[in-house]
């Protein structure tokens, strides 16, 4: 699922299931090894901290592909990640969106 994107332009973010996140790292590690990858996990200070330390506000070879579960995503989506120009959205979790009215 890594294959087609352009990895220095664009924000990616990866949304799993939490027991998957762990194994979307590795195959990242494996089939696209010189892209830089983070865990986006844990309680608010770790999340904040991750931000700091790992997602830069600009756009470069730096910003790492984001692997997060939907719940956290959620959580952050108003207060932290909106301010992120993303630009694919990877979602491992296609059973939430079905209960959706959208």
């Amino acid at each position: 699922m890594f294959f087609f994107l352009n990895i220095y332009k664009y924000y990616i973010a990866v949304l799993c299931f939490f027991v998957v996140i762990i194994i979307s790292l590795i195959n990242v590690n494996r089939f696209t090894p010189t892209l830089p990858a983070v865990i986006y996990h844990g309680n608010k200070d770790q999340r904040d901290e991750i931000r700091r330390k790992h997602m830069p506000r600009t756009v470069g070879s730096k910003f790492p592909l984001v692997i997060t579960s939907y719940e956290i995503a959620m959580n952050d989506a108003k207060k932290c990640l909106r301010s992120y120009s993303w630009k694919y959205l990877v979602v491992d979790e296609v059973h939430t969106f079905s209960h959706l009215n959208v």
